[in-house]
């Protein structure tokens, strides 16, 4: 299955697998999040949470805490909040 890099909206962990979810498939994969993460362009990518990296053109809102795509509403730590900060406002 080939699947371009935009199309994916955000990356969870559940602790066995990840899950590349898109606007319409959830792709799982027998990987580590930092395996998957390691592999996703960084300009486009930013951890968010311990379980979740998003690609931050697909954010539609940023709150204290948490991040929306589309409707879906996805966990913001306060250990990644700066860093998703600081990386939207160098990339956007």
């Amino acid at each position: 299955m080939k699947i371009y890099f935009e199309e994916i909206m955000y990356v969870h962990s559940d602790h066995v697998y990840v899950f590349l979810i898109t606007k319409t498939k959830k792709i799982p994969l027998r990987n580590k999040l930092e395996d998957v993460e390691h592999y996703l362009p960084a300009q486009n990518f930013q951890r968010i949470h311990q379980r979740y990296v998003v690609n931050i053109d697909h954010l539609t809102k940023v709150t204290s805490e948490a991040v929306f795509i589309e409707n879906i509403e996805l966990p913001l730590s306060k250990k990644y909040k700066k860093t998703l900060l600081q990386h939207m406002n160098i990339f956007t």
